[in-house]
């Protein structure tokens, strides 16, 4: 599963005063590889190919288990009936909302999490309560975890403390979506038709929208709308959820508050 940093990691944006190109690219790649390995994720194909041919990007240990090759999956994503379907969620993967803050963007976010790879300008930070299991970062596919039909971008593990930091495209109604792992796969080959199944398989399961007093509770405690420039000024904010949320994590946090 790839995380982090920018969705623009190819094609760095220079001309509203960001960065040179190269010297960009070279450090969010840095920042994006060493994230997955401190959350232990695979390293993402196109993250690995750009770190190892920039002369200046982080290069993982030899003896990484995910600096020699992307993990990819050879299971099918093709099926025609939610009931072909196999997700890793009984209705107990995901048992609360407790934070929702709306985001708004000046510069388009490419949201990498599907296949379509949208782009957006708004969207949610959300904390979820998680069963830490599923939660639990591995060297395979992951089973991924959904709000609705899409794909959502975890930001943190969270099997320590069963608490999932997650970003949520505006496509997302918070309200109205189910929350629920998925199926195992890698999320940016999940697309609309496969994430409706695996919506489906989820609602005949017995999963069901969050109550609407507990999406108000997490509006609140959530509060005003988070307005910045670009996706890395909501990453740079997860640097003071994490201590609070999933406080395992304060390395994780610290690498937040570096992105540039």
């Amino acid at each position: 599963m790839s995380i982090l940093f920018t969705t623009e990691t190819r094609g760095l944006r220079t001309s509203r005063g960001h960065r040179p190109a190269e010297t960009g690219r070279s450090l969010r790649v840095a920042l994006w590889v060493a994230m997955c390995l401190v959350l232990g994720f695979p390293i993402p194909a196109f993250a690995a190919d750009d770190a190892a041919s920039s002369p200046t990007a982080f290069s993982p240990s030899a003896t990484s288990p995910t600096a020699s090759s992307p993990v990819t999956s050879s299971r099918p994503t093709v099926a025609t009936d939610a009931g072909d379907v196999r997700i890793a969620d009984d209705g107990t993967g995901v048992v609360g909302l407790l934070y929702l803050r709306p985001f708004v963007l000046e510069e388009p976010w490419r949201f990498l999490y599907t296949k379509e790879q949208p782009e957006v300008t708004s969207g949610f930070i959300a904390v979820l309560e998680v069963d830490p299991e599923l939660a639990r970062p591995r060297q395979t596919d992951m089973s991924v975890l959904f709000a609705g039909s899409t794909p959502v971008e975890r930001t943190n593990n969270g099997d320590e403390s069963g608490r999932v930091i997650v970003l949520l495209p505006d496509s997302i109604d918070p309200a109205t979506a189910v929350f629920f792992f998925g199926s195992d796969e890698l999320p940016e080959r999940i697309d609309r038709a496969r994430g409706e199944l695996e919506r489906d398989r989820a609602v005949s399961l017995g999963i069901v929208p969050r109550p609407a007093g507990e999406i108000e509770a997490a509006l609140a405690t959530g509060g005003e709308t988070l307005r910045v420039r670009n996706i890395d000024g909501v990453y740079r904010a997860l640097a003071d959820l994490i201590p609070i949320y999933s406080p395992q994590e304060q390395e994780l946090a610290e690498t937040y508050r570096l992105i540039p």
